[in-house]
């Protein structure tokens, strides 16, 4: 049996452990607002953590440059702490910038704004967008945007190659992102999860952004790397069932020719078939 003195130091570093995910789970739902910064409402009601708590955990973050408030607007955004730290870190661009005639290429080809999201915990992030030349571009994300898995095509389509263990964990980890969202359930989740598997893509119509859609599809990749997708935006009445057939071809045969250029591994998504 644990003593008294070893039971309080656990239940200590327990809380201690606590405090440090509430505080990444704030700097990343700020992050996701980006230069618009958040309110202390909006990320209480994100976060469930209730208003008093959630002031501290800011207060601290304040105190330790990762996040500013803004004087006027009293809205929080991420803070000159984030990107000192960034520049320590693993320098990843050359990944993505390989990846960019792929992008360019499927730009050209389809006239629409394409985008590289790669995963990031529970979050998926905007790492490259190449803005189409259609007449109405459908501009969802900004480079470094953050958003949920669970939003969007991109997020559908890394979910869908996860296991239903892991998806039922990203899920539970959004929950008060989709319970706040007005579009959005678990269950409608799971199911265009479902249909992403079958597909080979996915799919989703003025769900994040109304009037938008978009089509993704996932790129291989080993696993020690982040999962990342291309997803293809446009206005809504432009994805027909049949340009959806149409983006899929394309997007599967720039991203084989990629893997075969570089010698890397056949690209097999997570599909059986094209729906009929």
């Amino acid at each position: 049996m644990m003593s008294p003195a070893a039971s309080a130091l656990f239940v200590k570093r327990a809380q201690g452990t606590q405090a440090i995910a509430r505080a990444i789970h704030v700097l990343r739902l700020i992050a996701r607002r980006g230069a618009e910064g958040s309110g202390l409402t909006d990320l209480s009601k994100a976060t469930g953590i209730p208003h008093p708590t959630l002031r501290r955990i800011l207060l601290c973050l304040i105190a330790e440059r990762s996040v500013i408030q803004d004087a006027k607007t009293r809205r929080y955004r991420l803070g000159p702490l984030n990107y000192e730290l960034g520049l320590a870190t693993i320098d990843r661009s050359d990944v993505y910038e390989a990846l960019k005639p792929v992008l360019e290429r499927i730009t050209r080809a389809t006239g629409d704004t394409v985008y590289l999201n790669v995963r990031s915990g529970f979050d998926q992030v905007c790492v490259l967008r190449l803005d189409g030349f259609a007449t109405i571009r459908a501009v969802t994300q900004q480079i470094g945007g953050r958003r949920p898995l669970s939003f969007g095509s991109s997020g559908l389509a890394i979910m869908a190659a996860m296991d239903d263990e892991e998806i039922e964990r990203t899920l539970l980890a959004n929950t008060h992102e989709i319970a706040n969202h007005d579009r959005l359930t678990p269950d409608s989740v799971r199911t265009a999860i479902t249909r992403t598997r079958h597909d080979g893509f996915a799919v989703v119509r003025d769900t994040f952004v109304p009037g938008v859609s978009s089509l993704a599809i996932l790129l291989p990749s080993r696993p020690d790397d982040p999962s990342m997708a291309i997803a293809v935006a446009m206005v809504s009445d432009r994805l027909t069932f049949a340009r959806a057939r149409e983006l899929y071809k394309i997007l599967q045969c720039e991203v084989q020719n990629h893997i075969s250029g570089i010698g890397g591994v056949a690209f097999s998504p997570p599909s059986r078939a094209i729906r009929k």
